[in-house]
């Protein structure tokens, strides 16, 4: 039977980053951690980078957002309708939740900064909710009830 060698663990480093709001809660944690084993005299590196939840629901890793955006990396932003909607949650519990994702597009009307959890297609634009509404119920509904298509003969 062969004998089984444990790695020993010489030393370990965790850093982490915090984003606190401006109240002081905790809004976003990640942290890398680093730890290095010694077997049989080779010393073996381990990195473990924590991935994090977003508020869309996107999982998102330490090493994408090292990266500038030009080389693949995720720029990190609040969603307005993420943190309208997490301050309603937050009301009645004590939990945080994570209000930052992925910057994916602007509304095209209000230029409000969407997820893709809130981010809607509408006549070929990117707009939010309250502009998709007001856009349908005034410009699309009035085209259609008073106005119509001639056909030229």
């Amino acid at each position: 039977m062969a004998k089984e060698n444990k790695r020993q663990l010489i030393e370990e480093e965790r850093t982490e980053t915090i984003v606190h709001d401006k109240f002081g809660r905790e809004e976003l944690r990640f942290g890398l951690t680093k730890r290095e084993y010694e077997e049989d005299g080779i010393e073996y590196y381990e990195i473990t980078a924590e991935n994090f939840e977003c508020g869309d629901g996107v999982v998102v890793s330490y090493s994408d957002m090292m990266n500038s955006p030009s080389q693949g990396g995720v720029t990190l932003e609040r969603c307005d309708i993420c943190q309208q909607e997490s301050r309603r949650r937050i009301f009645g519990q004590n939990q945080p939740v994570n209000q930052f994702s992925p910057v994916a597009k602007r509304c095209f009307h209000c230029q409000a900064n969407l997820c893709g959890k809130h981010q809607i297609v509408f006549e070929g634009h990117i707009v939010c909710r309250s502009c998709k509404r007001y856009q349908f119920l005034f410009h699309k509904v009035p085209k259609t009830l008073f106005f119509r298509r001639v056909q030229e003969t």
